[in-house]
């Protein structure tokens, strides 16, 4: 089969996650909060490895070093997360979330959950968790 750009795994999930970060984007400003969709990510991300260095969290996002840095320095000064020196190796900053980056992601999480709602609607449970596991092998397959 030939390469077609509109089909091609990529550019759908990239459409995806692009429209989900539209959506969710809409929902905390009619909540009005400050937050950016890149820090949302990193709360996330924050959340569940619980500590970081900025090199991780720029792999996780899939952003440019100089990116991560001015996301970390907008959440430092709203004080939701702190760098530290890693214990274990001086060459890289710690990150981990404040109580304060723990309560905003408290209040997101939900907004979060009901985008996600959203993009469900009327799809099957099976058929998204065919998905999944699709996507999760397609990533293997490019990992290994």
């Amino acid at each position: 089969m030939p390469y077609q750009f509109k089909h091609s795994p990529g550019r759908l999930s990239q459409d995806l996650s692009q429209a989900f970060g539209r959506k969710l984007l809409e929902e905390i400003k009619k909540k009005q909060l400050d937050v950016r969709i890149p820090e949302w990510s990193t709360l996330s991300f924050l959340t569940h490895e619980k500590k970081a260095n900025q090199k991780e969290i720029g792999v996780f996002m899939g952003q440019e070093k100089v990116f991560v840095k001015r996301t970390l320095d907008r959440m430092e000064s709203k004080g939701w997360i702190i760098r530290m020196k890693d214990p274990d190796d001086k060459r890289y900053n710690l990150v981990v979330l404040t109580p304060e980056g723990e309560e905003v992601f408290k209040q997101i999480a939900p907004l979060a959950q009901k985008t996600i709602k959203k993009a469900k609607k009327d799809i099957h449970s099976s058929l998204y968790e065919k998905f999944k596991e699709v996507s999760n092998q397609m990533i293997r397959n490019l990992e290994s």
